[in-house]
């Protein structure tokens, strides 16, 4: 009698003769002798049925099924048919497993006799194989559970092919098929099978390599195609199992979690013509979320700030607000290594470095800038109106920092700025900063002693020179400053000249005390950044540059809603050009009537504007200077601070905030109180909750209430 296979192992097959054979050579060399291979040949046009006969013809564990194409849930399905295994597992042709696999999950799900057993995979190229790190940091390898006890499980990558499933107690589910298509079917699948296992055990170890550079695969980020909308059809399937089997109130949290996280990238990637059906489709899948008040938002606030651009995008979902929702879905499109890569500085320095190598490639080399400079200002125009986080923010940015230190960058960032300094002697510079990068760069990696103090002699010269040349292009930018201070101040500020004499101003921060100040006094009240998210109602209003992550869409809103508020946005000066930490305001912001601006000094510690009717505002580093500035040149009887702790984390949470201190301003404070006790000494100074400031002016201290 012939002995049942311990594992069907299921593989459906779709012109991927690139990676065939080694998928089909690492499932054949198993340890776990007693298998039973099933491969599915979905309709290839390739040579992948042959490879699959000629395989079947050497191992008679192999069937193969020859079947028209009708997508990878109907290939899963019909290996399913076919099973007699006491267990099943699945592996994608394109991708490879260690020998010793089905071994290890068969004896740990015999030992502790469980429906599903999992392992961990790797995310593989053919350069790189990297862990799956959340599934390995579970530390609940020794434990047998079901979904109940474990509902985080469900806000994982589905891996459906990394598991083991037995076939008596889990045999009967199917893969959804969704009109002959089949993307996206594991994640139905997935739930299912945790809905109905009674007992999971895991392995803490990674078995499976999970390719993720095949260009054809449904998964792959360059898919832009319709059949990202069958994702939205995924998402439905699955709250219609959950509902079935009694868990959408024990699952709706990961189960919404899991369904944005994939498809709030699919709406970012997918072609013009479909976003505003996908956007229209996805509201009404998270139409429950409308009026369901148990609903938390569990998973969106964790430490990540992915999370944040996935919960406000379904805010612009409900809000149906469509033009919110692709300004969102910029941030996702991006990580800090491609965003990088596209600046021109990267271009151009990649282009002299790389590509001319020949008297061919000298003759091309105007027609290669042309063509970055023309794909950069197209990019531009896409992100037009859209602020990208910083790119520290983003979790590849070691990878920018190595970038940084380029030759290629570090000269191409020499030319661009030279080009964005034309009016100074830019181009006169050049060539002195790009001979130093050139030598510097060969001192830091030359062996040589002598090569060395020559470079090190020459370098010491040339650094001299542009210490020289910085402090004459410092001075022509600050003349720049104050004659465009002088154009726009007159008209903006010249009749706040000792306005607000025998009153007091509040100047309302940021900071974590915010929270305490209850009772607005009655007083002149000046907000920073976003204090307009408090119930406090705002006479003036100052941003130094626009906010980020969520851009200018709240402040939008503010300023229509509050038009006797007057708003203050800095310009910011031209060290802030193509800056990554600082961004310029969006110009249509100046179009409402309550909106002016102020210029800045360039000067990094800032220079003190006593007559903000001609001159720019110091920049000390912090937006709260400038309504210093502009509060004492009112003259008030007092000016209480508010919310100016000089410490970690805002009023507000969100993940920014919570990371963010500014404890670097004590020192700036303590200067700006020798100024504020020399040259305004009428001016009683107190300060609020004053966490770091303590001492430093008259002290309040509110206490919440209870």
């Amino acid at each position: 009698m012939k002995k049942k296979p311990f594992v069907s192992i299921i593989v459906p097959i779709y012109n991927v003769e690139k990676y065939l054979r080694q998928c089909l050579d690492s499932i054949v060399k198993q340890t776990l002798e007693n298998i039973e291979i099933i491969l599915i040949n979905d309709g290839s046009t390739d040579s992948c049925g042959k490879i699959c006969d000629e395989y079947a013809l050497k191992d008679k564990r192999i069937k193969v099924v020859h079947k028209k194409n009708a997508g990878l849930g109907a290939a899963y399905n019909t290996g399913l048919d076919l099973a007699t295994g006491e267990y099943i597992g699945f592996v994608e042709s394109d991708d490879w497993i260690e020998s010793d696999m089905y071994e290890e999950l068969y004896k740990k799900a015999k030992e502790n006799q469980v429906d599903v057993c999992l392992s961990g995979f790797f995310y593989y190229t053919d350069s790189s194989n990297v862990p799956y790190q959340p599934f390995l940091n579970l530390r609940i390898f020794n434990t047998i559970y079901s979904i109940k006890d474990f509902t985080k499980l469900m806000t994982f990558h589905s891996s459906i092919w990394s598991r083991i499933y037995k076939r008596e107690t889990l045999g009967h589910i199917r893969f959804p098929e969704f009109n002959n298509s089949g993307y996206y079917c594991d994640f139905p699948y997935w739930v299912e099978i945790v809905c109905c296992a009674k007992r999971m055990v895991n392995i803490p170890f990674c078995f499976y390599h999970y390719r993720i550079d095949n260009p054809d695969a449904s998964s792959t980020n360059s898919r832009t195609d319709s059949k990202l909308l069958t994702v939205i059809d995924s998402s439905e399937e699955t709250k219609n199992i959950l509902k079935k089997y009694g868990k959408y109130d024990l699952l709706k949290e990961e189960m919404y979690y899991n369904c944005i996280l994939t498809s709030f990238r699919f709406f970012a990637n997918i072609d013009k013509e479909y976003k505003k059906e996908f956007f229209q489709r996805l509201r009404d899948f998270i139409e429950d979320l409308r009026n369901d008040c148990n609903f938390i938002f569990k998973y969106f606030t964790e430490d990540n700030l992915l999370n944040l651009y996935r919960r406000e995008f379904i805010f612009s979902l409900l809000n149906n607000d469509y033009k919110k929702a692709i300004e969102l879905s910029f941030f996702i499109k991006y990580n800090a290594e491609n965003i990088f890569k596209s600046q021109l500085s990267y271009q151009i320095g990649y282009i002299l470095t790389h590509k001319v190598r020949s008297l061919k490639n000298i003759i091309q080399l105007p027609f290669l800038i042309f063509k970055a400079k023309k794909a950069f200002k197209e990019r531009q125009k896409e992100l037009k109106n859209i602020n990208l986080p910083r790119l520290d923010q983003y979790p590849d940015y070691n990878k920018v920092l190595k970038m940084k230190n380029h030759l290629s960058y570090k000269i191409g960032k020499a030319i661009v700025d030279a080009h964005k300094k034309w009016y100074l002697g830019g181009y006169l510079i050049l060539p002195f900063k790009i001979l130093k990068i050139y030598l510097r760069h060969n001192y830091n990696f030359q062996f040589f002693h002598f090569q060395n103090n020559i470079n090190s002699q020459v370098l010491s010269k040339l650094d001299k020179l542009e210490a020289k040349l910085n402090k004459v292009e410092r001075d022509v930018l600050n003349l720049k400053t104050n004659i465009q201070a002088s154009q726009i101040h007159l008209d903006i500020f010249k009749k706040y000249k000792n306005f607000f004499k025998d009153k007091d101003i509040v100047i309302v921060g940021t900071g974590s005390s915010t929270k305490l100040y209850k009772k607005p006094k009655k007083a002149i009240h000046i907000g920073l950044n976003r204090s307009y998210k408090l119930n406090i109602k705002l006479d003036f209003l100052f941003i130094n540059d626009a906010v980020y992550p969520e851009n200018d869409f709240e402040l939008r809103r503010f300023i229509e809603n509050n038009p006797d508020c007057k708003v203050f946005l800095g310009l910011l000066p031209d060290r802030f050009l193509y800056n990554q930490t600082h961004f310029r305001h969006n110009p249509d912001l100046f179009c409402y009537s309550n909106v002016f601006p102020y210029v800045l000094e360039y000067f990094s510690q800032g220079v003190w504007a006593y007559d903000i009717s001609h001159e720019p505002f110091g920049d000390f580093n912090s937006v709260v200077f400038s309504a210093l500035q502009f509060a004492c040149y009112a003259n008030p009887q007092k000016i209480f601070l508010v919310g100016c702790d000089c410490v970690e984390g805002h009023f507000y949470k969100d993940y920014y905030s919570e990371k963010f201190s500014l404890s670097y301003l004590v020192p700036v404070w303590k200067k700006i109180k020798l100024l504020l006790d020399k040259f305004y000494p009428q001016i009683q100074i107190v300060s609020i909750n004053p966490v770091g400031l303590k001492g430093l002016f008259d002290d309040i201290y509110e206490k919440e209430e209870q």
